[in-house]
């Protein structure tokens, strides 16, 4: 394709176009060839997640004992589909962890487990990241992370949570 673009370059010339025009980095396992992805066509390469910074919520949010909390973060502007290992790094302070239930909601409305709970986990807080496929999700509009704590006796917050898509 470059060669009957460019029909007076040499070999030398047509191999340095054509590896320059590559995107790096793309391909999943390259193992010991180079990590290029050739591009053939008009439109610019957007690597997976660009366009997509990761956002963060700070707001400290109550989670009432036996009760339920929510905390959103509105993207927009991204022009890619989010990845197949997304990341949700989760700040939540509470005196049981076990009794906590995390969900993330997309903004169709489709939740997705983070945290199941746990009534032999008696531990304090959840300070973690979750890796999630959500490839099948629009990336704009508001996600929600969404705590439940099932059982009474223990009270919590979720301090800080990150999206990145």
């Amino acid at each position: 394709m470059h060669l009957a673009a460019n029909p007076a370059h040499t070999p030398s010339q047509a191999n340095a176009a054509v590896l320059a025009a590559a995107t790096p980095n793309l391909v999943g396992d390259a193992r010991t060839t180079p990590n290029l992805l050739l591009h053939t066509g008009s439109a610019p390469v957007v690597p997976p997640g660009a366009g997509c910074p990761a956002a963060t919520n700070g707001t400290d949010v109550p989670i009432p004992d036996r009760g339920a909390a929510t905390s959103p973060i509105t993207i927009t502007g991204c022009t890619s589909t989010p990845t197949d290992a997304a990341k949700i790094t989760v700040d939540i302070v509470h005196t049981w962890r076990g009794d906590l239930v995390l969900d993330l909601i997309a903004p169709d409305g489709s939740p997705y487990r983070l945290k199941s709970a746990n009534v032999d986990d008696s531990a304090d807080n959840v300070k973690t990241t979750y890796t999630l496929n959500l490839a099948a999700e629009s990336p704009n509009g508001t996600w929600t992370l969404r705590a439940q704590d099932l059982y009474g006796g223990d009270w919590g917050h979720i301090n800080a949570w990150t999206l990145d898509l």
